[in-house]
C-alpha cells in the first residue's frame, strides 16, 4: 500500500511540475480593417499555446489605452492556436479607440500588442439649405454633399443629367442635348460657361436644383478629391460603391451609378460617374467635358460625352 501511495505522490509532483513549467501563451494583435463609423475588423493570431492548452481566445478594446478583459469590453473567439478574427459593433463615430488581442491558458492570460484606429465621420457636418454636406478636410476647403442631386439617401443614384442641362429626360442622346458640339467659344458667348470656362448657375444642375450656394465640382476640385482622399470599395444598405475618406477622417459615399445613355442604364453597380462643370479645352469635336469616375480598382478624372446621362454630387464654400 505504502508503495501506492508513493507511486501516486511521485505522480502528482510530476503533474505540478508540468504545469509548474507552462508559460503563457503568444499572441498578436496583427491587423484592424474594415473600419467605418461604427465597427471595425480585428484580425489576430496565437502562434504559440506556451506549453499548455490555450483554453480561450479573443479581444479586447476601449476609448482608453492599455485596455483588459477586466476594465474594457471584450470578446471571445474560439480556443487554440491559429489565426482568428473578430469584428467589433456599435462603436461611436469620429472616436480613437484601443485594442489588444488575449489568450489564456494554465500559465494565465496574455496581451498582444496594442493597436488604435479611428471610426469613420459619416453623419452630416452640417446643412446648406436642407441638404447635408461633410467637410472632408481638403485643402481647398470645399463642403462636399452626402447625397446625388435627387438622392434622399448616400446609397440612392438620384437623377441623372446631360452635361448643361438642368432637368432630367427618359432618352440622352447627341441630337436632344443642349451642348454637344457646341464650342467652348459659342458656350461662353450664350453665358452657358463662364470666363473661367465652368457652368454658369443657370446650367448647373445643382445650383438650379438645390439653390443657396450649392453648385457642381470644378474638374480640380473632382481631381482634388482623387489626390487627397483614400478611396474604399465598399457597399452600403446592399449598393456598391466607394468610400471616400478625407484628410480629417470624415467621408462621404459615392454609389455605382452608371451612365444613362440613350434609354439606357449602363454599368451601375460597376462604375460611378459624377459630372464637374467643366468642359474639355482639347478635345476636337467640342462634345465632351470632365467628369468624376471610379470602379472597384480605379479612380479617376476624365472627359465623357456631354449628351450622357450622369449624376450629380454638389459642393459649397
Amino acid at each position: 500500500m505504502k508503495r501506492v501511495y508513493l507511486l501516486m505522490a511521485l505522480f502528482a509532483m510530476l503533474m505540478v511540475s508540468c504545469v509548474s513549467e507552462a508559460e503563457k501563451a503568444t499572441v498578436e494583435t496583427r491587423e484592424i480593417t474594415d473600419v467605418t463609423s461604427s465597427s471595425a475588423r480585428v484580425i489576430c493570431n496565437v502562434s504559440d499555446d506556451g506549453g499548455a492548452e490555450v483554453s480561450s481566445r479573443g479581444i479586447c478594446w476601449g476609448s482608453s489605452a492599455n485596455p483588459t478583459i477586466e476594465t474594457s469590453s471584450s470578446m471571445g473567439a474560439g480556443s487554440g492556436i491559429g489565426n482568428y478574427e473578430c469584428e467589433i459593433s456599435g462603436l461611436e463615430s469620429n472616436t480613437t479607440y484601443y485594442v489588444r488581442a488575449y489568450a489564456t491558458n494554465s500559465a494565465g492570460i496574455s496581451y498582444g500588442e496594442e493597436k488604435s484606429f479611428k471610426t469613420l465621420n459619416e453623419g452630416d457636418d452640417g446643412e446648406i439649405s436642407g441638404h447635408g454636406y461633410v467637410d472632408l478636410g481638403l485643402p481647398s476647403g470645399k463642403k462636399w454633399a452626402t447625397c446625388n442631386v435627387g438622392a434622399d439617401k448616400p446609397e440612392d443614384y438620384g437623377d441623372y443629367f446631360a452635361w448643361g442641362e438642368t432637368t432630367t429626360k427618359s432618352d440622352y442622346s447627341s441630337s436632344n442635348s443642349l451642348t454637344y458640339g457646341v464650342s467652348n467659344s459659342e458656350l461662353q458667348a450664350q453665358g452657358i460657361i463662364d470666363g473661367n470656362g465652368n457652368l454658369t448657375p443657370s446650367y448647373d444642375a445643382a445650383a438650379a436644383n438645390w439653390g443657396g450656394g450649392w453648385r457642381m465640382p470644378t474638374r480640380e476640385e473632382c481631381q482634388e478629391l482623387v489626390d487627397y482622399c483614400e478611396w474604399e470599395w465598399t457597399e452600403v444598405n446592399g449598393v456598391e460603391g466607394k468610400r471616400v475618406i478625407g484628410p480629417n477622417g470624415n467621408c462621404i459615399f459615392l454609389p455605382t451609378t452608371g451612365v444613362r445613355d440613350g434609354s439606357s442604364l449602363i454599368s451601375d453597380g460597376y462604375d460611378g460617374f459624377c459630372w464637374s462643370s467643366t468642359p474639355d479645352y482639347g478635345y476636337v469635336d467640342d462634345g465632351v467635358a470632365y467628369g468624376l469616375g471610379f470602379d472597384d480598382d480605379n479612380n479617376y478624372v476624365a472627359y465623357h460625352g456631354r449628351y450622357f446621362g450622369l449624376t450629380i454630387r454638389p459642393v459649397s464654400e
